[in-house]
């Protein structure tokens, strides 16, 4: 039954192929003996002919092959490649696994790294902002539990911490918000 191959050189795959799996094996050609030997023509001393040559006759003791299979060249190597597994030519291959080829993250711009910050840094702020609201109406209408007061605190100074994060850094490191 035929089969996707991928076929592997240096560890990279160069090709795909749908193949049976047989290895090479080289046509072989009939092997024949002879039965009766030519008899070659008779003439006489005029030159005329008098009997005829007779061609040998053969028998076949085996038969031709013709080569099959596939030979897989010097340096490559056809890797079967299991249902479900998608590969294609590209991918590296580390003796057991296909591995597909990552695409590289261009690197930021500072205006990109600034903008995404921002988008961060706003939404850490409105998450905040919401949690403080209700805290700090306990607090003005004098009705705070010590564990919302105390809460109240700790999220005006995560939001104080997020507002002084640099933006301008690829990679800030971000406050923890208040469990």
């Amino acid at each position: 039954m035929d089969k996707n191959y991928a076929v592997v050189q240096d560890g990279v795959v160069v090709n795909i192929v749908v193949w049976d799996g047989t290895q090479y094996t080289p046509a072989v050609d009939a092997t024949y003996k002879e039965v009766t030997p030519a008899i070659p023509a008779t003439y006489d001393e005029d030159g005329k002919q008098l009997t005829p040559a007779v061609d040998a006759t053969y028998e076949e003791v085996t038969p031709a092959v013709p080569a099959s299979g596939w030979l897989i060249p010097d340096g490559f190597a056809a890797i079967e490649i299991k249902d479900g597994v998608t590969v294609a030519t590209g991918f590296k291959y580390d003796g057991t696994t296909f591995i597909g080829p990552v695409a590289e993250t261009p690197a930021m711009t500072a205006d990109q790294i600034l903008a995404f910050n921002t988008g961060r840094r706003d939404n850490f702020l409105a998450v905040a902002t919401a949690a403080i609201a209700p805290l700090q109406d306990a607090v003005d209408l004098g009705e705070a539990t010590d564990t919302e007061t105390a809460l109240l605190k700790a999220w005006k100074v995560y939001r104080v911490a997020v507002n002084r994060v640099d933006l301008t850094l690829a990679s800030p490191t971000w406050p923890t918000a208040p469990a």
